[in-house]
């Protein structure tokens, strides 16, 4: 079952205690924010697929890569894949963003941040945080990506 396999990585990787386990049937796990603005990180189990959602800025879908794995390979693919998410998050090597009214976000990887887009990352009216927090940028620098 994907929550097993999930949640065993997840106290591999974080300690048991890091996280709680979901009430609801769909949502197997939620860790609680590092930062109020950002909110908690849960995932939930949707058919075939698991979704990370961020606070109320950003979500991220994973489904088996591999039709030919069998299932109990597809799920430990599965539960490895939001597994190393779930770490690169916590480690603040995603990016988030959202309107100020916080009606419409997206999330990328720091490391696929062309030059053009990290000089032009304050235009408009975007919020930018990392797990940790909100984004500003440094004294003297024209981006607020690390």
């Amino acid at each position: 079952m994907i929550r097993d396999r999930l949640i065993l990585l997840f106290e591999q990787k974080f300690g048991a205690n890091s996280f709680t386990r979901g009430a609801i049937p769909s949502v197997l796990v939620s860790f609680p924010p590092a930062h109020i603005g950002v909110g908690e990180l849960k995932i939930f189990e949707y058919g075939n697929e698991l979704i990370v959602e961020i606070g109320k800025i950003a979500h991220h879908q994973f489904d088996n890569l591999n039709p030919d794995a069998t299932p109990e390979a597809a799920e430990q693919a599965l539960a490895e894949q939001v597994a190393g998410f779930v770490e690169d998050v916590f480690a603040d090597k995603y990016i988030f963003w959202c309107s100020p009214q916080r009606d419409a976000g997206g999330l990328k990887h720091i490391d696929f941040f062309s030059e053009n887009e990290r000089s032009s990352f304050l235009d408009g009216d975007r919020i930018y945080f990392t797990w940790s927090g909100p984004l500003a940028p440094a004294p003297g620098k024209e981006s607020c990506i690390p």
